[in-house]
């Protein structure tokens, strides 16, 4: 085949680009590129990176380094100190992060209280977390699930200095929210999320849906110059929200549940203020986090890879994606100071994994009418008994079913005969009783307890009326 001739026109540009190299794109705030955690830090207005390979570059040497920032946006929050930066790439300050996360969990102690003592272990290792999320396929939300009045709003407000470049979301708008989360990583704070949902925002609920997914992003219209473009935003970081209200199965399948109740009386807790002492405490805290980052993220990241951490078998696949990050800190941690994190972890995921699936049967159709049944039943005298069926009243059935809170909707009788038709094959037979024709249900005990065997129902429902 003859070789096609090259015009003039294109040997020039060939030319031009024979010494373009490959450009690493990455977000300056917080990112892991080729085994390579770094962020930015801050000096005399002047910006640079930092990574774990203890080598830094100014903003304006990047393009001859073969980098380039995502967007082209230099991050607004700079939360680590260029001296623990520079003490850092010396040596000089190597951190245990067993006594970093000790000084954590006596922070919050100070000023929390938990029903649970094992919900200090599991803040805590999600706060350190989010200093390496980017290492993470997921990242795992926080729920704050609590009574007016509990504290979930202290607990934010703990976390806040705490957790990497968190930001309280209040009255933010949503394209700042986007931003802060695409350009600064930020760790989202959310207080009474059922304003949110009545807010009608729909853009920071897109954002939330996605969020937890490393590849994640949301595509809207930026400004750029005098036009709008289509722009991919990144919506993945680490968030918590606290709210009284029951949240949606699309969210919960992304969250960590943290139930708070009120303080008991008799315990006291330090009132939360930001004084000068404590304010200097959290930015060492918070510089030690930073290079806990640099020196354990690598180290965590293989943990991870490594598909070696025992999860519980019992935990469904999505539960498994979730708890998998904290696992994999707590593995390490574990095998370098002997510590018990793991086993914390694992009760605590069997534990949130029962109740979300008692909370899931609950809101089973099948479960409900089960359990309406199981709770009439014993009320109610039988029309005819024969065999171990006996057959009772539709009329007076369907009547016992419009008074409960789960089937108050109900209209006809018809619908619930074929309710219970299709899913229990629950028979309705007309029958004369007394000279009357009458319609009546067909139901035995044995039916019933195999019906609550077969939905996996035993642990909710009480059968000991029947």
């Amino acid at each position: 085949m003859k070789k096609q001739k090259i015009d003039d026109y294109t040997k020039g540009i060939l030319d031009e680009l024979k010494d373009t190299q490959q450009t690493l794109v990455i977000n300056p705030s917080q990112d892991y590129c080729n085994n390579n955690l770094v962020y930015t830090f801050t000096n005399d207005d002047l910006y640079y990176l930092v990574g774990s390979d203890k080598k830094v570059i100014k903003y304006s040497d990047l393009k001859d380094k073969g980098i380039k920032l995502r967007n082209n946006n230099v991050p607004a929050m700079c939360n680590f100190r260029a001296v623990s930066a520079v003490n850092f790439i010396k040596g000089e300050n190597s951190i245990n992060i067993l006594e970093c996360f000790n000084n954590i969990i006596s922070h919050m102690k100070k000023y929390v209280v938990f029903e649970d003592n094992r919900i200090f272990t599991i803040l805590t290792l999600w706060v350190i977390g989010t200093y390496f999320y980017k290492i993470f396929r997921y990242y795992p939300y926080i729920w704050l699930n609590a009574d007016k009045g509990s504290g979930k709003t202290r607990v934010m407000e703990v976390i806040l200095p705490l957790a990497f470049n968190a930001v309280m979301a209040v009255n933010h708008s949503e394209a700042s929210v986007f931003r802060l989360v695409d350009v600064d990583g930020a760790t989202l704070l959310i207080d009474e999320f059922e304003k949110l949902k009545k807010d009608n925002q729909q853009g920071i609920m897109t954002l939330l849906n996605s969020g937890f997914n490393a590849e994640a992003s949301v595509i809207r219209n930026d400004r750029q110059g005098d036009s709008f473009k289509p722009t991919p935003f990144s919506s993945y970081s680490p968030k918590v929200f606290a709210g009284i209200d029951d949240i949606s199965d699309v969210l919960m399948d992304r969250c960590i549940k943290i139930k708070i109740f009120k303080k008991p009386k008799g315990i006291n807790i330090d009132r939360y203020k930001l004084d000068n002492e404590t304010q200097e405490f959290l930015r060492e805290l918070r510089d030690e986090l930073y290079i806990c980052g640099l020196q354990y993220a690598d180290s965590i990241k293989r943990i991870y890879d490594s598909n070696l951490i025992r999860l519980p078998n019992e935990l469904s696949d999505r539960e498994k994606d979730i708890w998998e990050v904290l696992f994999s800190i707590a593995n390490f941690i574990d095998s370098k100071h002997k510590t018990s994190f793991e086993q914390i972890l694992n009760e605590f995921s069997l534990d949130s994994s029962k109740e979300r699936s008692k909370v899931n049967i609950e809101k089973n159709d099948s479960y409900k009418l089960i359990s309406v049944l199981i709770d009439i039943i014993p009320t109610m005298k039988p029309k005819k008994i024969d065999g171990e069926n006996k057959l009772y009243d539709s009329d007076e059935v369907f009547e016992k079913f419009k008074k409960t809170e789960e089937f108050g909707w109900l209209k006809t009788k018809n619908y619930l005969t074929t309710m219970l038709n299709n899913k229990f094959n629950i028979s309705c037979e007309r029958l004369t009783i007394n000279s009357k024709k009458t319609r009546l249900y067909s139901i035995s005990t044995n039916q019933l307890k195999e019906l609550v065997d077969r939905y996996n129902l035993n642990e909710v429902i009480d059968l000991s009326d029947l």
